[in-house]
């Protein structure tokens, strides 16, 4: 969910916090690659929350995606020992220079620290700015973490349904004159809504969501990043951060968003990361 106009303003005058705003520019701009960024600026990926609050909980599956120069460029979730699901559009990055920092709530300090060793689009995935779709791949750790990875949903949300979102970055939609981006995680309670207010959407594979009553959003470096929702008293990921849903009549964050429908590509996922999946009890011992 980048705006496309607040993209480059935003890194050039912020960067990261020590100062390195052309570093982390240039690592987007050039390292990622063309296709990335079209990806990144024409379809409005995201990567930072409006109107959120820091996290009240130490939720163990967050990933923060490092590039070259350890600069967060997007967000990610733990779905498996050694693997962490994200954004197709995030994956552009060369492998060399990509590493992930699993759990804690900093986005610099505590959890724990991996080199990527391969990175996985989904087959389908596009990077046509005009039409991105299957907006997701799985990043292999060089190691696995302690974290807890989170459980894939079973199912796509219903509209009015209550989610959460996760992510570090941009909490204004002005590149000039937001503050740094908090080091601390931020969450938002938000819904998912009607396909309908979304544009641009594949209602077989992706969420549209928007908050129900202010203007917060997914935001610039919150591409990639976790939709939750609680079932029966735990988290589960219900999509994965994709980008904005009206940016030809609107191009700020705020407003309807597109995130990717993690339980359409349930099947995928654990199929590529070797996730092992329970046996229903009525069919154990058959």
């Amino acid at each position: 969910m980048i705006e496309r106009s607040g993209l480059t303003s935003f890194l050039s005058n912020h960067g990261d916090r020590a100062g390195r705003g052309r570093a982390r520019a240039l690592t987007i701009a050039g390292a990622v690659g063309g296709a990335a960024v079209l990806a990144a600026t024409m379809a409005s990926p995201a990567n930072a929350i409006i109107g959120g609050r820091d996290a009240t909980e130490n939720y163990s599956f967050t990933v923060t995606l490092r590039d070259g120069k350890d600069v967060h460029y997007c967000g990610g979730v733990l779905v498996a020992p050694q693997w962490v699901a994200t954004a197709g559009h995030c994956s552009h990055v060369p492998i060399g220079q990509v590493s992930a920092k699993v759990g804690g709530t900093h986005v610099e300090k505590g959890g724990s620290l991996r080199h990527v060793t391969k990175i996985v689009r989904h087959p389908r995935y596009t990077a046509d700015p005009n039409d991105l779709r299957h907006d997701i791949a799985l990043v292999k750790l060089d190691r696995p973490v302690r974290q807890k990875p989170i459980r894939i949903a079973g199912r796509p949300g219903a509209a009015s349904q209550p989610v959460r979102l996760l992510g570090w970055g941009m909490t204004c939609e002005d590149g000039n004159k937001c503050p740094d981006p908090p080091v601390t995680l931020q969450e938002l309670d938000s819904a998912i809504v009607s396909d309908k207010r979304c544009t641009g959407i594949d209602a077989a594979s992706d969420i549209c969501s928007e908050h129900p009553a202010k203007k917060a959003q997914s935001c610039i470096l919150d591409s990639g990043g976790p939709m939750v929702r609680k079932i029966g008293g735990r988290w589960e990921l219900a999509g994965i951060t994709s980008r904005d849903g009206n940016e030809k009549t609107d191009p700020s964050c705020v407003g309807p968003g597109v995130w990717t429908d993690a339980a359409a590509y349930k099947g995928w996922i654990t199929k590529t990361a070797g996730i092992a999946v329970p046996v229903p009890r009525e069919q154990r011992g058959r």
